[in-house]
């Protein structure tokens, strides 16, 4: 609850930032970056989780080969709606 708190006065010291204001590259940037991130973060868990797949063995790799692009795919919609809310 404490933690819960003081994220709220934080958030509230920094007040609303003003998109319409500045260089559009530098505010895309900045709105991108954790977007970026997050799917590097998401493709660097799958290559790792893929090693430790092989070891099961080549059915093991098919499987996973099949998901990957449909979990991407649902990943890119969540992290563009999430991001999208946050910008309002």
């Amino acid at each position: 609850m404490k933690f819960m708190k003081a994220i709220m006065r934080m958030t509230r010291l920094r007040g609303k930032a003003d998109l319409g204001k500045g260089p559009v590259l530098g505010t895309l940037i900045k709105l991108s970056i954790p977007s970026i991130a997050m799917v590097l973060f998401h493709t660097l868990f799958h290559l790792v989780d893929t090693v430790f797949i092989s070891w099961l063995g080549e059915s093991h790799m098919v499987a996973i080969s099949y998901t990957f692009p449909v979990q991407i795919g649902v990943f890119a919609i969540l992290e563009g709606v999430g991001n999208g809310m946050t910008s309002l």
